[in-house]
């Protein structure tokens, strides 16, 4: 009997926040705190746009504290929702946070999160058309020949995608591996698209 095993999965969370109304407007004042703060932010793959220029510059300041605690929040319903052992010793660091902006026709190119385990987004203000982001299948080097040449319908039923995109929804959260390379498509909107990206280190003793 012939048969097929997908194995080896690359596990990307979503969640769509349900109380995110309450904190929005909140989220999206202190973003544009910090670029009038710091108004040259990084260059790092963002292809124009702003991001703050440090990945956890803002995180003692008092006005983020309630903020950072929402989020925190949501970071434990998905570390509940994955059942990971809770018999293997761990902890969980908040390695890096930073805003992102991006106005129209700013992107940000292919890239991974080095030094991490998880990497998130929440999404704060997102327009229509203003970029998804798309994730590059990590066996697109080593599989590339055979990628390249089978049916749609195969590779839907097995999701044995190149690439898979998202479309950005204000409230949802992502939360994925940090090795996967992944870029955001440029901002066809006249306004403004902004998230809170953050990577987060699992420590084993």
């Amino acid at each position: 009997m012939k048969t097929i095993t997908p194995v080896f999965p690359c596990l990307i969370y979503e969640d769509e926040l349900s109380d995110f109304h309450l904190v929005q407007d909140k989220f999206i004042d202190y973003a544009y705190k910090q670029e009038k703060k710091n108004p040259i932010g990084a260059e790092k793959s963002n292809i124009g746009g702003w991001q703050s220029p440090n990945a956890k510059f803002f995180v003692n300041d008092p006005e983020f504290q309630p903020l950072f605690n929402w989020l925190s929040g949501k970071i434990k319903d998905y570390l509940e929702f994955v059942d990971y052992d809770k018999k293997v010793p761990h902890d969980v660091e908040m390695k890096g946070i930073w805003f992102n902006i991006n106005r129209r026709f700013n992107s940000n190119s292919y890239h991974w999160h080095p030094n991490s385990s998880l990497s998130g987004i929440l999404y704060i203000k997102t327009p229509k058309d203003c970029g998804n982001v798309f994730f590059q299948s990590p066996h697109e080097f080593t599989e590339f020949s055979t990628m390249h040449i089978q049916k749609q319908h195969f590779i839907d039923k097995y999701m044995a995608w190149r690439y898979m995109g998202i479309e950005p929804k204000e409230g949802s959260l992502i939360i994925f591996p940090s090795h996967l390379r992944h870029c955001v498509g440029a901002n066809q909107s006249t306004e403004d698209r902004i998230s809170l990206a953050f990577n987060m280190g699992i420590n084993i003793p």
